[in-house]
């Protein structure tokens, strides 16, 4: 018996969406990348309810293949974790990255789904690289390639002299930074021009240690007085963009208007 052609479209359009959610990607992702060794993380597999599912790991990132489908894992690869993919779409597992007692400083992980529990034929996530926090620390440094100058106005001044960067981890930095003062009029012999600190923006927003600063004191004369140098130790987190430099605080009438030169170098990890 001939169906109405209007049935028989929407049965082509059922069979095409559902055909299209068995072969769909699956995908892969981490609660951390950057994992301290011993410490265990979550990683999430998304993709079609009913579908086998398997996490795969390897010290190599490319190199084998299964069903005629190349992995991003190679040939030293481990089933980590198999099942099939219940209500929801997605499986959180707990992974201990194989970094206690060894120089490995990163491990490869990837996962691949199927209809079938041969995974002939497969799908397979993009693969996600772990990296042994404690193998070759990141370092994050930097500086301003020459003084930069800016005219004192009356109470705080932030000048900010290193390119921005964004802090791929939480980090603690070895900040140094130098000023030197050019008066713009006779500042009395022994007064203070500011108290001095490092200065940081953290997004966009300016701050400093708010510990004891150092004071720029007046020589009494109408030139470049000393040079002042300090070094701070600040605490940036992951995601920040952040920007170094030097932070004069409480900036008198009497020396307003002053040429102030600012030279920041920083060491992060």
């Amino acid at each position: 018996m001939m169906r109405n052609p209007r049935e028989l479209l929407a049965a082509l359009v059922l069979v095409v969406a559902v055909g299209s959610i068995a072969s769909a990607q699956p995908t892969l992702t981490a609660s951390a990348t950057t994992i301290e060794p011993g410490a265990t993380i979550t990683l999430t597999v998304a993709g079609s309810q009913g579908q086998n599912f398997a996490l795969i790991g390897s010290t190599v990132g490319s190199g084998f293949s299964y069903g005629g489908t190349a992995l991003e894992v190679g040939s030293d690869v481990v089933i980590i974790a198999q099942g099939v993919i219940g209500a929801g779409g997605q499986v959180a597992l707990g992974f201990t990255p194989p970094f206690a007692a060894t120089s490995l400083d990163r491990y490869y992980v990837q996962a691949v789904t199927s209809a079938s529990p041969s995974f002939v034929p497969l799908q397979a996530s993009a693969g996600l690289v772990l990296r042994n926090a404690d193998a070759g620390v990141p370092v994050e440094m930097g500086s301003n390639a020459g003084g930069v100058l800016q005219t004192l106005a009356l109470g705080d001044n932030y000048i900010l002299t290193t390119p921005p960067f964004v802090a791929g981890r939480d980090m603690r930095c070895l900040v140094t930074v130098s000023a030197q003062v050019d008066p713009a009029g006779a500042v009395p012999l022994g007064d203070s021009f500011a108290f001095f600190r490092a200065g940081v923006s953290r997004n966009g927003v300016n701050t400093n240690q708010a510990v004891y600063g150092h004071y720029i004191q007046s020589n009494g004369l109408i030139t470049r007085q000393d040079s002042i140098t300090r070094s701070e130790v600040v605490t940036v987190s992951a995601g920040e963009t952040i920007r170094f430099g030097g932070f004069l605080g409480g900036v008198p009438a009497a020396a307003v208007g002053a040429q102030t030169s600012v030279q920041t170098s920083y060491l992060c990890q």
